[in-house]
Parts: structure tokens; C-alpha cells; sequence
């Protein structure tokens, strides 16, 4: 039996007005839901934000929404939904997605992001801890969060 390999190439970019009809097929494949009007909804939303990977042939492989929510006088990233196609589960999709969006936070005025996990999704949480996921035990469910590390000043010594 061969050994299923990650990928060599994937690059993940913002969605486009023609990436609609793919994120969909992937969105009730992933979600086990037909309800392409929610998805236009969110995706065509003024604060929502779509991601999607891409493989080296152009085939979209994954997407992320994301919107950005206002928690306690700051602004805060919430991934929505992080869904990959049945055939490249396992793969390491969102083992590109997810650190690619963390890396971004800070162009996005952000310190924080969070999402929920549904229980027993163990590969999705072992993907949001590797990019820096922490569970969050105050809000009685399955949520993580991700803070940016404050940078450190380093003092410069004094030539003598």
C-alpha cells in the first residue's frame, strides 16, 4: 500500500469572486451541509474574510473564513471554519492555512484569535496547537486561543 506524503506545494491566498462555487463544494463536504446561502452570506459579508489552498495545479484543496470581533477594546480574529477536501485530509492542508493566517494577525490589527473545535476532532487540534493554539478553559467548550507573543526588548550593552 503506498504511504500517503504531504504535499511539496501549497500556497494559500485570499479568496476570489471565482473561488465561490469551489469553497462551497468543500464547505458541505466538510460541514456535511448544502446550505450555500449561509456561505454567500458570510463570504460577501463586510467583515468576513476567506482563505483558500491551493495546490501546484490550481485545484483548490482547503478554505478559511474568518471574521474579526471587537473583545474587550480590542480587535480579535475568529476563525469560523477550516475545511479541507475529503480526498486531502491528512496531508498537512491545514498545517499550511492555519500558521499562515496566525502570521498575518499583525496586519490585521490584531493581538488574538480564537476558534471553537467540534469534540474528538483530534487532527484539528493537533494542527491549531502546532501553530501556537492554547485551550481556553473559561468558556466551557472546545476553544482555542491564539495570543501574539509580546516582543522583548533587548538592552544594548555599553561599549567599554
Amino acid at each position: 500500500m503506498k504511504k500517503k506524503t504531504k504535499f511539496k506545494k501549497i500556497s494559500c491566498r485570499m479568496m476570489k469572486k471565482e473561488d465561490v462555487g469551489a469553497v462551497a463544494v468543500l464547505h458541505s463536504q466538510a460541514f456535511h451541509s448544502v446550505d450555500d446561502d449561509e456561505l454567500a452570506k458570510r463570504v460577501r459579508s463586510k467583515t468576513s474574510r476567506a482563505l483558500v489552498a491551493v495546490k501546484n495545479d490550481g485545484t483548490i484543496v482547503g478554505y478559511t473564513l474568518f471574521d474579526f470581533e471587537m473583545d474587550e477594546k480590542r480587535k480579535v480574529m475568529y476563525v469560523a471554519n477550516v475545511g479541507v477536501s475529503a480526498k486531502h485530509r491528512g496531508r498537512g492542508v491545514c498545517g499550511v492555512m492555519v500558521p499562515w493566517l496566525v502570521a498575518r494577525l499583525g496586519r490585521y490589527k490584531c493581538k488574538s484569535a480564537y476558534l471553537s473545535v467540534f469534540s474528538g476532532n483530534d487532527s484539528a487540534v493537533r494542527c491549531y496547537t502546532r501553530a501556537g493554539f492554547k485551550f481556553d478553559s473559561s468558556s466551557g467548550m472546545m476553544r482555542m486561543q491564539y495570543r501574539v507573543p509580546r516582543k522583548r526588548t533587548v538592552k544594548k550593552r555599553k561599549a567599554a
